[in-house]
């Protein structure tokens, strides 16, 4: 394989413990090549490589079983996350690497491809999906393009499937939403309107990718350069139902994405609350601990002009900021002063000593109450008193009310 140029400082040297497994590897096993391949070439090409936010992935020419052994002699942890289809991950300081050996796609079902590995690095390029992402680097900052087209493409900021579109996406549905999340990578750039028809007509294969892998694949879309180009389309196209069915609005991502892409450093759950209209769920692509979170944030209300401390009681303090932040993104344009009165928000809200309600079920069993679903009724009211009266009565007001309640409730049997 053909250098195509030199980085001068590759920015991913900065990770030194890659490094030094990588001057290991080289030293105890000189037949054998380690390379970058993808995201992190295309993006040091883009001069945009950010060693926070873009990952490591490596490619390698031997078998994944011969990979793990050589890791296993030089100390590192490998572990055959996907090894049947060529992809260990190695263990280096804590972080995780994906490596996945030389390898052509035999066959494939749209989901599993059979694989032959190799050591052809242009057999390797050919099967990936895009043009720009079959580039490949050297640790020394020496780059390839295998294909010949990739580094044009990406001057050209043009999206371009290798080969034919429909054979790539029949050999794994997921390269449509990958299709739509690549158009946010550009800020201007260009793709051919048939393939955009090939990935719409082929829709109806999405049916048989994951939830989890479509939902992988949208994170990266709210965590890419240009989100709102990618979102736009699959909301305009209609496939944003194929990817995630929740009731979304171009005009809320519109006004919220600059807060995700600023403020919250595209965290995902923000971007989804910020860009939906409700939280009604009507598929299973939102991890459930991510549901709940938004199906509360959407119900609760608060006071949005001024702290209310009943408020930050009833919610908690996390999602009391949550729902805050909410009314915020939807309301105020970005910028520094609205994120600074946000951030004064949340310093205040952390700063609060919430106080409790003073009496416990202990203190009326003291008193003589028996316990049972009579106690616990006069708790609940006696709370919704406290509250309602700005949480300024104390231990023994609170005491009077609660056997007034548990009489009460006596009196009528009121038990549920």
């Amino acid at each position: 394989m053909i250098p195509l140029g030199c980085f001068l400082k590759p920015p991913w040297q900065a990770n030194e413990s890659v490094g030094r497994f990588l001057e290991a590897l080289a030293n105890t096993f000189p037949e054998v090549r380690m390379r970058l391949v993808g995201g992190a070439v295309r993006e040091t090409l883009l001069g945009r490589f950010s060693a926070e936010h873009d990952d490591l992935d490596f490619a390698v020419d031997t078998t994944p079983e011969k990979f793990s052994e050589m890791c296993l002699l030089l100390g590192v942890q490998s572990i055959p996350t996907g090894i049947k289809f060529g992809t260990i991950s190695i263990l280096i300081n804590s972080k995780m690497y994906e490596v996945t050996s030389l390898r052509r796609d035999v066959s494939t079902d749209g989901r599993h491809p059979v694989v032959c590995f190799s050591k052809d690095w242009g057999l390797d390029a050919e099967r990936r999906d895009f043009t720009v992402n079959a580039l490949y680097a050297d640790w020394d900052g020496t780059y390839y393009d295998p294909l010949g087209s990739g580094v044009e493409d990406l001057e050209k900021q043009q999206l371009i499937f290798i080969g034919n579109a429909e054979a790539r996406i029949r050999e794994d549905y997921l390269r449509i939403i990958r299709f739509f999340r690549f158009m946010g990578a550009f800020d201007s750039g260009s793709y051919n309107n048939e393939t955009l028809r090939v990935c719409l007509d082929m829709r109806e294969g999405l049916e048989s990718v994951s939830y989890e892998r479509k939902w992988s694949e949208l994170c990266k879309i709210f965590q890419s350069c240009y989100p709102i180009k990618s979102l736009s389309a699959l909301i305009d196209s209609g496939l944003i139902g194929s990817v995630c069915d929740l009731d979304w609005s171009l005009e809320n991502l519109q006004q919220t994405i600059p807060w995700v892409q600023g403020m919250l450093r595209g965290d995902v759950f923000y971007g989804v609350l910020g860009g939906i209209k409700s939280a009604e769920i009507l598929d299973s692509a939102i991890p459930r601990k991510i549901q709940k979170r938004l199906n509360v944030t959407f119900a609760a209300k608060i006071n949005h002009q001024t702290i209310d401390i009943v408020d930050i009681y009833r919610l908690g303090k996390n999602l009391y900021k949550d729902v805050y932040l909410l009314h915020a993104m939807l309301n105020e344009a970005y910028s520094d002063e609205a994120v600074s009165a946000v951030l004064s928000r949340f310093e205040a809200v952390d700063n609060f000593k919430v106080p409790k309600l003073p009496i416990t079920g202990q203190d009326l069993l003291l008193l003589g109450v028996a316990s049972g679903p009579l106690l616990g009724s006069a708790l609940r009211n006696t709370e919704s008193w406290w509250l309602k009266h700005k949480m300024s009565h104390g231990k023994d007001a609170c005491l009077e009310y609660a056997l007034e309640q548990y009489k009460k409730f006596g009196e009528k049997n009121a038990i549920y």
